[in-house]
Parts: C-alpha cells; structure tokens; sequence
C-alpha cells in the first residue's frame, strides 16, 4: 500500500513564519483493544517555527539553535480498516484507542526534541472548513535548555547554566474514511532569564543578563489556526 502524505496547512496560516523540517514515513504493527492484530502506515509532517527560532538564536549569539514552538500532522492508514472493524468495535471504543495512539506519537515527538514530563490539563474545540469539530487536549511539559557559553574576548568565556523552561501544547485526533488522522503543537510557557557577574580585571567588573524574552505571546492562537486548517 502508497503511503499517502497528511493534509498540509495553508499557506496563510503559515504565514512566512513556519517551515516544514521534518517528514517520516514508517509501518508498525500492533494489538487494537485486544480484538485485532492491524498494520498502521503512517506518515508525520513537522513544521518548525523558524521566525522563533531565527529571534532566540540571534539573541543567544548562535548557541541556542533549535525548534521551540513545533507543530505537527500525522495520518495513519490502518489495515485491516477501522471501517471494517466497526462491526465488532465501536466508534465509542476505538476514539480513546486512537488518543492514546496520538498521544504516544507526540511523545515521540517532543521526546526527540528534549521535553519530558508530559501531562494532560484541559481541552479546547477546534472546527475545520467543512464544520468537523476536534478536541484538542491541553498539555503541559518541560524543556531542557541547555548551558549557553558565551565569549567575553579571545581568551575567554562565561557559561551560563541553562534551565528548564515550561512549554504548553495541544493535541487531536479523529477518523475519516477508516483512517487516523492526529495533529499537535507545543511552544514555550515560560521565559528564561540568567545573570552573571564577570571579574574583567582587578578594577574591571561586567553584568551580564540573558533574558530570551519568548514569553507571554499569543503562541496558542498560532497552533489553533494551524490545527483548524487542516481538520477535514
């Protein structure tokens, strides 16, 4: 079987400020609700928010380079399919199988990506254009910066410790014609701010201060308007 690519967000929403970085394909087998041994193609776009990215690496002098605000689609083809399940499970039983399947992708995911600590808090409905409606579950997470070392002159440095950062995300999942579709985004929650006191020279001493300056903006919104974009 072709393993055909999710729906892609639109360009408008996307805006210049997101950029496709990521795209895997891969096929896995596994026991659903203990009734049916399937085999699932999926196939995960991830989109990275480089205008964030492009903000913290200028403002880190190029040490922090790394996706902080990621979005993703996924769609999985599942075989035998869910619609010739349905006459032994129900649509009730399979759509807690499915968030969880949703669930351990984004894990994946995040866990790629240095965030760990994953937990659920809330939801939110999204609608798509032909008036399908998605729960999206509320996630929060931390994520690990790493030590930022930054030069003072040619001979030396100061390393700032880095620290964990809250970030937030959302995530959905539904079924259409048979098969699973998830999408799921996170972006940070929290601001990062360091200081350092430097001893130049016996009569010589530098403040440093590092403040990324990524928290409040209206992130959410952002991933909200991707997620309803490609709801079919």
């Amino acid at each position: 079987m072709t393993h055909v690519p999710p729906p892609e967000p639109s360009e408008d929403v996307l805006g210049g400020r997101w950029r496709k970085v990521e795209e895997r394909r891969g096929t896995t087998r596994k026991d659903l609700l203990g009734l049916a041994r399937v085999t699932a193609l999926h196939h995960t776009d991830v989109y990275g928010n480089k205008a964030l990215r492009e903000e913290v690496r200028e403002k880190t002098l190029g040490r922090v380079d790394r996706e902080l605000m990621v979005f993703f689609v996924n769609r999985t083809t599942v075989v035998p399919s869910f619609e010739n399940l349905l006459g032994s499970v129900s649509r009730r039983q399979l759509t807690p199988a499915v968030r969880t399947l949703a669930r351990t992708k984004l894990e994946d995911e995040l866990r790629k990506r240095g965030v760990y600590d994953l937990r659920i808090n809330g939801s939110h409905d999204v609608h798509g254009e032909t008036g399908r409606k998605v729960e999206l579950q509320r996630l929060e997470a931390v994520y690990r910066l790493p030590d930022t070392e930054v030069e003072i002159d040619d001979d030396r440095s100061v390393e700032f410790e880095g620290g964990d950062i809250e970030v937030n995300g959302w995530l959905g999942a539904w079924i259409k014609r048979g098969e699973v579709y998830v999408v799921g985004g996170v972006y940070p929650a929290d601001d990062l701010m360091r200081q350092k006191h430097v001893e130049l020279t016996d009569a010589v001493e530098l403040d440093i201060d590092i403040d990324l300056d990524i928290w409040p903006r209206p992130y959410r919104h952002e991933v909200f308007d991707l997620a309803e974009s490609v709801v079919e």
